[in-house]
């Protein structure tokens, strides 16, 4: 782990201490000599455990979240800047509402690396804004409560969309430079499936989440029988129209098989490949078999009758935990699968999907694979459905520039359930493989 990635895992601690209560845990992350500054009060970083922990005694819940780094590091010293959202519950004047309290913020921080260690040595803490409301909810930090899009708070992000050989293309874009990042979803996925990686990535490249061909809300032409390479030549193209050039592509399922046809097929315009949870291996025995028939009964259920129960079962097959299962997720999945031209799109792709002919036409053989020129990462997961860890490898070992990490406690999405080690892994891939120079 570099300096940046340990800086960035000391606020997230950090943060998670001051919500889990720890004392100890928060004044380990103070150097000792270390002071902490809010508006008129400074103390001690030992002294401010001390008190955050008596602050939220009577809280009933608080989420604290950190994000938009910025750090300079000078040897064993550095500085950084970030900002923070916090929520917090409490206890309302009347019995049958409670009273939730945002506020938002930055951090200037200073750091001291000792023995190994980054720790903090100062903080200014600044609130830009409070607010304060009545809720009736019992605890909005639920999974169920939480809206996609506090995920990319503090985040300048926008939606576009292009014009792609007749295709009104959309995409959610952050951060800026040289080189993009280009994310695919999985088969009836969208764009919002990266939201909390959005934010991360964007610190080392351009980042686009697209909705590929017949997903999301980008057209979904009647005329194509959204073969994988019908996929794929809407995603060069889209390359090209949007003059990316070479591109790191991340890759979740169906998009991951997309992205290694596209590397295979297009290596001019792939600097780095990330297989998450990857499509195209092959289905091989009883138990793939079994995973297969479940995925097709819910995605069918789902697309031909898009009622709430059917979308959410098919969202729960994506999850280990299925607390992780939000009502806005399911509801935004629920408009998508409405739409009469994804109906179409989304049944003619999962008829193919597993169709035996189509498998062997676009299965990822050993002999296919090596032609990935690409420095590739495979991410998977402990729990996910289909293929387990040791598949992944046994499959893709025969790319040539290859290496593997194992997620534990996720499903299908491991960069959903799992955003912070997933983003790390990540972005220290990036820097590994030199793909955001």
């Amino acid at each position: 782990m570099n300096h940046v990635e340990e800086l960035r895992s000391l606020l997230s601690g950090i943060a998670a201490a001051v919500d889990k209560r720890d004392q100890d845990g928060i004044a380990a992350a103070y150097h000792p000599d270390s002071r902490h500054r809010h508006g008129d009060v400074e103390l001690t970083g030992a002294d401010f455990a001390k008190w955050a922990v008596e602050y939220l005694r009577e809280c009933i819940s608080s989420r604290h979240e950190v994000s938009d780094h910025r750090f300079t590091v000078d040897g064993t010293k550095a500085r950084g800047t970030s900002k923070f959202v916090a929520t917090e519950l409490w206890p309302g004047k009347d019995s049958s509402l409670r009273e939730l309290r945002t506020y938002r913020g930055s951090y200037s921080d200073e750091y001291v690396l000792e023995n190994g260690k980054w720790r903090v040595l100062s903080r200014q803490v600044d609130i830009t804004s409070q607010r304060t409301e009545n809720t009736n909810r019992g605890d909005i930090l639920t999974e169920e409560t939480r809206s996609l899009w506090l995920d990319l708070t503090n985040l300048g992000f926008e939606q576009r969309f292009y014009d792609v050989g007749g295709v009104r293309t959309r995409t959610l874009e952050a951060g800026s430079g040289r080189v993009s990042t280009v994310l695919l979803h999985g088969s009836g996925g969208h764009a919002e499936t990266w939201v909390r990686n959005l934010g991360a990535l964007a610190e080392y490249s351009r980042v686009i989440a697209l909705d590929m061909i017949g997903h999301g809300f980008t057209d979904a032409p009647t005329t194509l029988e959204y073969t994988t390479a019908e996929v794929v030549a809407h995603v060069v193209d889209f390359i090209r129209v949007a003059k990316l050039g070479p591109v790191n592509v991340i890759g979740e399922s169906f998009g991951g098989r997309v992205g290694a046809w596209l590397a295979m097929d297009h290596p001019e315009l792939v600097r780095s490949l990330v297989l998450n949870t990857t499509g195209g291996l092959p289905v091989e025995g009883d138990h793939h078999q079994q995973d297969v028939g479940e995925l097709l009964k819910r995605s069918t259920a789902a697309i031909t009758d898009p009622t709430r129960a059917n979308v959410e079962a098919r969202v729960r097959w994506l999850f280990a935990d299925q607390d992780a299962v939000t009502d806005e997720l399911v509801r935004l999945r629920q408009v998508i699968y409405q739409r009469p031209e994804v109906q179409v799109a989304l049944t003619r792709l999962f008829s193919r999907l597993f169709d035996r002919d189509d498998l062997a036409r676009y299965v990822l053989t050993p002999d296919r694979i090596r032609r990935i020129s690409a420095p590739t990462l495979v991410v998977w997961s402990d729990s996910n459905p289909l293929h387990g860890f040791d598949d992944a490898q046994r499959h893709l070992k025969h790319i040539p520039d290859v290496r593997f990490e194992l997620i534990s406690g996720a499903g299908h999405w491991p960069h959903y359930e799992r955003p912070e080690e997933f983003n790390r892994i990540v972005t220290e891939f990036f820097v590994e493989a030199k793909a955001t120079l």
